[in-house]
């Protein structure tokens, strides 16, 4: 079973400290790959429009899926229907269990969790917050989470005990 949790990055270190057989995945670190290894003229300002990124992607979480019999924690926020697909459907299709998880958060929350954690003002993820809202506010297939009205250990417990329900 994969878990994808959208973003979060405090809930994937809780969740992993609660029960250390769960895998992480980090989608971000393929796309750093690709910025440093391909010539410049073949970058994206956003990873997912990269084509490799997707494919590589997909291709690492169905490899993680079928040799690791635990849970893994994914922190992608997908945005574009059409990538959802590609690697979210594609997944499903070919046989991969994978619950959704999307932790909400007003605008100004997100801002104020972006500075905490050091981005500046003008960074790429502030001009992604209006994006990201955007293609939440439709409830998608996933499971929804006020991450306002939770802490990240509440959040993590619920995630975890949904996780080895669905396993059952």
């Amino acid at each position: 079973m994969v878990l994808l949790a959208v973003e979060k990055q405090a809930f994937q270190k809780h969740s992993k400290k609660m029960h250390p057989e769960l895998a992480i995945f980090d989608p971000e670190d393929v796309g750093q790959f690709i910025r440093q290894n391909l010539p410049d003229g073949d970058h994206h300002s956003d990873f997912q429009d990269h084509g490799l990124w997707r494919t590589l992607n997909y291709e690492i979480i169905h490899h993680i899926d079928q040799s690791h019999e635990h849970p893994v924690i994914i922190p992608m926020t997908l945005v574009s229907q059409d990538y959802y697909i590609e690697i979210i459907e594609r997944l499903r299709n070919g046989g991969t269990k994978v619950r959704v998880y999307a932790l909400l958060a007003s605008k100004e929350t997100i801002h104020s969790r972006l500075l905490e954690r050091g981005d500046p003002l003008n960074s790429w993820a502030f001009h992604q917050t209006d994006r990201c809202l955007d293609f939440f506010k439709d409830d998608k297939d996933g499971i929804q989470l006020d991450s306002e009205r939770m802490n990240v250990n509440e959040i993590a417990q619920l995630i975890l005990e949904d996780i080895n329900t669905c396993d059952q």
